[in-house]
């Protein structure tokens, strides 16, 4: 269904709408979901909608692999305060994936904190 040229022609928002399309329609293929995760991985120019949306989109699926747990990683290096671009959309979508995937290298600390209006101690 997805084709590995396509993949690396498009752009990290392009392949984050895909991951997105797919979970909607209920579509699900964990190598898909791992090739088009590695790719969002991969650019570096990700911005925090791509980062997010992938995310949910994998929650949706209820897609959790080594490919998951590599973003999850990445997202947790991010700033994720709005100084850092993450919107409010953008971190209730990264916390909804975590919670429902168990995300164990998802730093909590880090996204807590991003937003103080979410989440106070």
């Amino acid at each position: 269904m997805v084709k590995p040229e396509r993949i690396s022609s498009s752009k990290p928002q392009e392949i984050s709408n895909v991951l997105w399309a797919l979970a909607a329609l209920g579509w699900y293929e964990p190598v898909v979901y791992d090739k088009l995760l590695a790719a969002v991985q991969g650019s570096n120019v990700a911005e925090p909608q791509n980062f997010s949306n992938a995310m949910y989109s994998c929650a949706i699926a209820s897609h959790h692999s080594s490919s998951v747990d590599g973003l999850a990683q990445l997202v947790s290096e991010q700033d994720v305060s709005k100084q850092g671009g993450w919107d409010d959309q953008d971190l209730a979508s990264t916390l909804y994936a975590r919670a429902v995937l168990s995300i164990q290298g998802l730093n909590s600390d880090s996204l807590e904190g991003g937003h103080g209006s979410f989440c106070e101690r």
